[in-house]
């Protein structure tokens, strides 16, 4: 156990024993709920609400479990009265850059853009006990420019450990659905592919970077838990649906992705390539896919019961098509097959947060009319893309999960390892 002391100002504790409170009392009923009713949605396999819910609860446990840990051992530190640098004080800096005011606090309350950073950080504890006037000489540490050979008893990084087992070119992959304003907590993602497309760089492999905006996705349950929800259009591709507030992008989806992947450079993340998955089905690069998840329906039928004890009637195939009469693609089912087009239904009650029109009818799955199923598609984008490494949250690796179904359908539907 940790017993580490946790030094905080008293309003810093003060903050913190609010936040624990509102966490407990008010978003962990809020994501139970969200968890709840997904399931009512029927099939968890196919259900991106339910695979972000359990997400969001991850991050929400971990965040209340941090909290409790760092109350339990803190301890209320006074402003710094002495003549030397304490937790407490406020220090003006001199450099060639300028002059800075910084407050030293415990890393619990670090704020380096509000001015409050670690005593532990890199500056805070060349600071520390040092008296007016005094000159401070700070060691930043570097990254490595070039791959070095790590001796067997240097400790190792976990993304170097990867990077060690590996050889040849690389590509690491993540994407996002913009169902409404985007959680900070998503950017988990992006950092950790950019965390390992560094590390493989810096090993010597040739490496490129991929992310992906899923907006073919539906208009679904997630979107209803913001103020961005629009009712008329829930089930619609979220490329599909209109602006929210008409402020220049072409779409719901575009407006919400930008402004979460406008966030990367400030990160330091650079993807060598953005894609939008409307295009890339629009372009026909997932018609071959599809053809191969149609005619091996019996087979993607199969996988789903053996990994995950899923069972999809004989009619069910791995797809949805966005309906010609309301253009929805989150309440339509293909029942049928014969070589060029498929047979579908919009049903009124396949799910509960979308009401389909009752339409049928026959029509040709390619160039963007449709689009494979969750799991079907993530092994689809593999293939396509070539990626070799896309990590994942633990919701999505636990065993039969998404992950697994992906890397069977992968394997044996479109024949990749």
């Amino acid at each position: 156990m940790n017993n580490k002391p946790v030094y905080l100002t008293a309003e810093g504790l003060a903050k913190l024993k609010v936040e624990l409170e509102h966490l407990i009392t008010a978003e962990r009923p809020r994501v139970a709920g969200r968890i709840h009713d997904a399931k009512l949605d029927g099939d968890i396999t196919e259900n991106a609400e339910y695979e972000d819910a359990k997400q969001e609860q991850s991050f929400l446990e971990g965040r209340i479990a941090t909290l409790e840990a760092q109350l339990k051992n803190a301890e209320v530190i006074a402003k710094a009265n002495g003549d030397k640098v304490g937790i407490g004080s406020k220090v003006v800096i001199k450099s060639s850059d300028g002059e800075e005011t910084f407050t030293i606090v415990g890393s619990a309350e670090a704020a380096p853009r509000e001015g409050r950073i670690s005593n532990e950080s890199p500056v805070g504890a060349a600071l520390m006990g040092h008296k007016k006037g005094d000159k401070v000489t700070v060691q930043a540490r570097r990254l490595h420019a070039r791959p070095r050979q790590l001796t067997p008893s240097e400790p190792m990084f976990w993304a170097d450990e990867l990077a060690a087992r590996l050889s040849g070119a690389q590509v690491v992959n993540d994407s996002k659905t913009p169902s409404g304003t985007i959680h900070v907590g998503s950017l988990r993602g992006p950092v950790i592919a950019d965390v390992i497309t560094r590390a493989l760089r810096a090993h010597g492999l040739t490496t490129s970077l991929l992310y992906g905006i899923d907006d073919l996705d539906p208009m679904d349950a997630q979107a209803l838990l913001t103020a961005d929800a629009v009712e008329r259009q829930m089930g619609v591709p979220l490329t599909n649906v209109p602006d929210p507030l008409d402020d220049g992008h072409p779409s719901y989806a575009r407006h919400f992705a930008n402004a979460f992947i406008g966030t990367f450079a400030g990160l330091g993340i650079h993807p060598d390539r953005y894609y939008w998955m409307s295009e890339v089905y629009a372009a026909g690069e997932m018609d071959r896919f599809i053809r191969t998840a149609l005619d091996r329906a019996a087979l993607v039928r199969e996988i789903y019961e053996r990994v995950a004890n899923v069972r999809h009637p004989a009619e069910w195939h791995p797809l949805a098509v966005i309906c010609e009469h309301c253009g929805r693609i989150g309440t339509t089912i293909v029942t049928g097959w014969d070589g060029e087009l498929v047979s579908y239904e919009c049903r009124t009650d396949l799910v509960r947060w979308a009401t389909g029109c009752g339409n049928a009818g026959r029509v040709s799955p390619f160039g963007g009319r449709a689009k494979l199923p969750f799991n079907v598609d993530w092994a689809a984008k593999w293939s396509l893309f070539g990626v070799t490494i896309e990590p994942c949250g633990k919701d999505l690796a636990t065993a039969g999960g998404a992950r697994d179904r992906a890397d069977a359908v992968a394997r044996e539907v479109f024949e990749r390892e």
